[in-house]
């Protein structure tokens, strides 16, 4: 691992270039095995693709912890949307969505697990019901993407890969073969520039956070700007051919269990997933601070550990939210495990956190 002038951990990604022969990485089979799949530049693109092809749907469940970006395809294809009730673990509640199920008639009931650990299965065998009964189920696997334990059927399996790795743009679509689309170059180039100029800040300590951090927010302004779908990048497609997934999974997985280890002293803390087994892939660490997080998170900003509150909940489901929803948006954080950091960083963040409980 190289060494950094200005260490950090969290926050935006950094790169340098990639070089590969840009062909369809061998391993994307394993992620989602299909004999249909697009590559496109995001996510949410791809749950619009599908509802395009949803004959008279107008009824979509979520789950009541997720994201903007997921909601938004739903509310300008037209769809009334609802959150289904999870459990404080983030595993479904499934007599809480068998009720919304049989009360709100959906077209559609989107899914997705937490933070690399199957927090879906336990609800298998009633999204198969539910599939007889004509209702699209539709997976969205990012946070999920390299754990390897059993799926639930969907009909559609979605995905962001740039949430992953180092790159400007990348998802997938499983279920449905996509032709002829152009690549985003605006959005490409304006986050390649900006990841670039932030890694010559970590490792050479070139430049300044003020410089290139708007550049981010300029590259997401793009893409939040966008209403078409694009192609994945051929910048993308490098990262993927050159990519180690078994590095990158052991990688996360040490990371994990070598801060979990640590956090688990703190009585003040709560771990959702207390440990990282060999079928999970950790996309980050999450747990619950019930007091003073947003000073907890302002202190380990000092230091240069950027936890995040992932989402906010969406306008368009707070109305629905249950107590436990709303109790997971207030007190979740987040702490990055990524392949760009190793146990010792973790053992730095957990120090950290240390002086911060000791105060």
């Amino acid at each position: 691992m190289k060494m950094t002038i200005n260490w950090e951990v969290g926050s935006t990604w950094y790169a340098d270039d990639f070089k590969s022969d840009g062909k369809m990485p061998e391993y994307m089979e394993r992620i989602v095995p299909s004999s249909e799949l697009t590559l496109l530049s995001t996510c949410r693109s791809a749950i619009s693709i599908v509802l395009d092809r949803i004959p008279m749907g107008r009824r979509a469940l979520v789950p009541s912890f997720t994201c903007h970006s997921v909601v938004e395809p739903f509310v300008k294809a037209g769809y009334d949307v609802r959150p289904y009730p999870l459990k404080e673990n983030l595993e479904i509640d499934i007599c809480g969505l068998s009720e919304l199920v049989d009360c709100f008639r959906p077209d559609v009931i989107l899914i997705h697990g937490y933070f690399g650990f199957d927090t879906v299965g336990n609800a298998s065998a009633y999204l198969e019901l539910c599939r007889n009964r004509g209702i699209v189920v539709i997976e969205d696997r990012t946070q999920t993407m390299f754990s390897t334990f059993r799926r639930p059927v969907a009909d559609y399996v979605t995905g962001s890969i740039r949430k992953w790795l180092p790159v400007p743009d990348g998802a997938f679509l499983s279920g449905l073969s996509i032709d002829g689309l152009s690549e985003d170059e605006l959005l490409v180039t304006a986050k390649i520039e900006a990841m670039q100029e932030k890694c010559r800040y970590i490792f050479a300590g070139e430049g300044r956070k003020e410089d290139f951090m708007p550049k981010f927010a300029e590259a997401e302004r793009i893409l939040d700007s966008r209403t078409e779908a694009h192609a994945i990048s051929g910048f993308t497609m490098s990262a993927l051919g050159g990519l180690d997934i078994e590095a990158l999974a052991l990688s996360r997985r040490n990371n994990y269990n070598a801060l979990t280890s640590r956090l688990a002293l703190h009585p003040e803390i709560s771990l959702i997933f207390p440990r990282a087994t060999d079928s999970d892939v950790p996309f980050l660490l999450p747990l619950y601070i019930s007091e003073g997080r947003k000073d907890f998170q302002s202190f380990m900003a000092r230091h240069n550990v950027y936890p995040t509150i992932i989402w906010t909940c969406p306008a368009e489901l707070e109305q629905g939210l249950d107590p436990v929803g709303r109790h997971i948006y207030d007190n979740i954080l987040c702490f990055h495990v990524d392949q760009r950091y190793g146990v010792d960083d973790m053992n730095h963040v957990a120090d950290i956190i240390d002086s911060y409980f000791e105060q």
